[in-house]
């Protein structure tokens, strides 16, 4: 009697659920092909992708188009007829930003490195840090070493630690 009452109670209940189900949620919300639909399957409104951008003015600079296929704000474009594309061929020759000169002292795994001239912004200069195959802006006292010693000092960072500590309780 107890088990038929257990059944009959556990049918009970997966019937209120399904009728509590279909009544709760409207039709529209099970068709996940709906491109319109509004709401998830759990009932939660969908926003629209662009809804909290706000687009900046765009003007395009001739030959450049504004284009909106599907974006939020758009985009200057024109066909790679128009405007050559940024890549360059092999076949072109070498690059002008290519450069011969690699650091006086650098090893021996760096023979065939391709190194480019380096563009400094103002306080910094052209230099080889130790181990280095190409010139890098570096400012003056920089050292690649002193920059990652925390990396491979767990010795290092723990007595830094246990002195930044001591100082915090003083």
């Amino acid at each position: 009697m107890l088990s038929i009452l257990a059944a009959s109670k556990d049918q009970a209940m997966k019937l209120s659920l399904r009728a509590r189900a279909n009544t709760s949620r409207p039709e529209w919300m099970y068709d996940q092909g709906d491109e319109h639909r509004m709401y998830d399957s759990f009932g939660r409104a969908l926003t629209p992708p662009c809804a909290g951008i706000t687009c900046p003015h765009l003007e395009c600079v001739a030959p450049l188009e504004l284009k909106q296929d599907g974006t939020c704000c758009g985009y200057c474009w024109a066909p790679d007829h128009v405007v050559a594309p940024m890549y360059r061929s092999p076949l072109d020759g070498p690059s002008e930003f290519v450069t011969d000169k690699r650091c006086p002292e650098a090893p021996s795994h760096c023979l065939g490195a391709k190194c480019f001239k380096p563009n400094c912004p103002v306080g910094m200069e052209p230099r080889c840090d130790t181990g280095a195959c190409c010139f890098s802006c570096l400012p003056e006292g920089f050292t690649v070493a002193h920059f990652t010693e925390d990396h491979s000092n767990q010795a290092g960072i723990d007595k830094r630690y246990e002195e930044a500590q001591r100082v915090g309780l003083d």
